[in-house]
């Protein structure tokens, strides 16, 4: 409980502190309580699978329509993960580990930082988590209540983010390796093999969707192995040290299972096999696939491995078989996490999202009329103006007639965010200098507005 609370108010603490980015209002945008369910999807489609933005329309049919509640969600969701990491710690090996690995996770700067945005990578750690838990319950158990509980989290999960696939891909893989090398059951290849295709059943409405998608071009850029797996690690923590120590830890229990089996004294662990296939099969698939044909990793959509690093972690630390190491190295990783939030990365002081927020504030405040507000990010500039209740709204300059849209306008504001620039081609700047001059700027963190304003005759 202890640990639940911590991370409950690591997640909580200053949670409207910063303004929402680009791509927390495409949530926003994509999960607004005035659209219907359709709509919902439709938007979806442009983004990843629709559960997260479902379960965020209907958080919103609850709760305020704001930035805080919204990031709430996902707080949320982020201390059920914590909760799930110990149930999971504890399936594989004892009460003690699960214990451990909820304390990392409560700690996890990755973990906290995508707990505050309204994105749905904390929802695609808890499905995960809770996927491979009833996974391996279902291992070992044979039975039917944990397989229809495996089909539930691990619909969630490719319903959550794409990279779900690459959940379910594994699973089927690890499954396969279970059934031939450590117990083969009839009944339990048939009940494996009917839950995974009760999932693909499930996922196949969204197919489509998928094979449109691959067809797009997307920003991300190639990686190069290995370099990526230890830029990644760092990135989970934030901080050499520590994740020098926890990186220690990781490699001790790679090296010790590896000794284990080499030496003929046994065979991967159950548990062990799944934990590395996890890890393997995770950054592997989508490395393969950024190879030969696209790339398509980024750090944050591995946040699906992190349960699997955590776990091994923590095994590390355990298989030291020594409370006095153990309490030792916990308190390390007390200082060390606290000393990244509060001191090194100054996470609940310092501004690092773009400034949207303040800078629809200032328009709203200006209130020069007769006026029109222009800009490439309308969609999303108009969600703020909406949430604050004001009758204003943004126009995208290429939905209109430029010329005539500025005819007997007093004040024209431009306002552009996450792209660099002023948020106008240079002919519409030249319409806009012949007739106007330039009344103010303001600027702040990736986002900012100019406002002309008519000369006089």
């Amino acid at each position: 409980m202890l640990i639940v609370l911590v991370g409950a108010v690591l997640r909580f603490y200053k949670l409207d502190f910063q303004g929402l980015w680009y791509d927390e209002l495409h949530s926003m945008n994509e999960s607004d309580p005035d659209l219907t369910i359709r709509e919902v999807i439709e938007y979806a489609k442009t983004d990843q699978p629709p559960s997260f933005f479902l379960l965020l329309h209907s958080w919103f049919k609850v709760f305020p329509f704001t930035g805080f509640f919204g990031r709430a969600f996902t707080a949320f969701i982020g201390v059920l993960g914590v909760v799930a990491m110990y149930f999971l710690g504890t399936e594989i090996k004892n009460s003690s580990t699960g214990l451990i690995a909820a304390l990392l996770t409560s700690l996890n700067y990755f973990h906290i930082y995508y707990s505050q945005e309204v994105r749905f990578y904390t929802l695609f750690f808890l499905g995960t988590a809770l996927s491979f838990l009833f996974f391996i319950k279902a291992l070992r158990k044979i039975t039917p209540f944990f397989f229809i509980l495996y089909i539930f989290f691990t619909a969630l999960t490719v319903y959550t983010h794409y990279f779900g696939l690459i959940v379910l891909a594994s699973q089927g893989i690890i499954f396969l390796i279970a059934v031939i090398f450590y117990r083969f059951d009839r009944k339990l290849f048939y009940y494996g093999l009917i839950a995974v295709v009760v999932v693909i059943i499930l996922f196949l409405p969204w197919v489509p969707q998928i094979i449109s998608d691959s067809k797009i071009t997307f920003w991300i850029e190639a990686v190069k192995f290995p370099r990526f797996l230890f830029a990644y690690f760092y990135n989970y923590f934030e901080n050499r040290l520590l994740a020098s120590l926890l990186g220690t830890l990781f490699l001790i229990y790679i090296v010790k299972t590896i000794i284990k089996t080499w030496r003929g004294k046994e065979i991967f662990s159950l548990d062990s096999m799944v934990v590395l296939g996890w890890m393997l099969l995770g950054y592997g698939i989508p490395f393969l696939y950024t190879v030969f044909i696209a790339p398509m990793l980024i750090v944050r959509y591995t946040i699906f491995i992190l349960p699997a690093v955590l776990i091994a972690i923590t095994l590390g630390v355990v298989s030291l078989n020594s409370q006095r190491i153990t309490s030792a190295i916990v308190a390390v990783i007390l200082i060390f996490s606290f000393k990244t939030l509060f001191i090194d990365k100054n996470y609940y002081t310092l501004i690092k999202k773009q400034q949207w927020r303040e800078v629809v504030k200032e328009v709203i405040k200006e209130n020069k009329e007769p006026s029109v507000i222009f800009s490439y990010y309308s969609w999303h500039y108009n969600y703020y103006f909406k949430s604050f209740q004001s009758s204003k709204r943004s126009i995208n300059p290429s939905t209109v007639n430029y010329p005539e849209t500025i005819k007997g306008i007093d004040y024209v504001w431009l306002i552009q965010g996450h792209d660099p620039g002023i948020g106008a081609t240079n002919e519409e700047i030249a319409l806009l200098e012949k007739d106007f001059d330039v009344s103010k700027k303001i600027e702040y963190l990736g986002a900012g507005a100019i406002l002309f304003k008519r000369k006089k005759n």
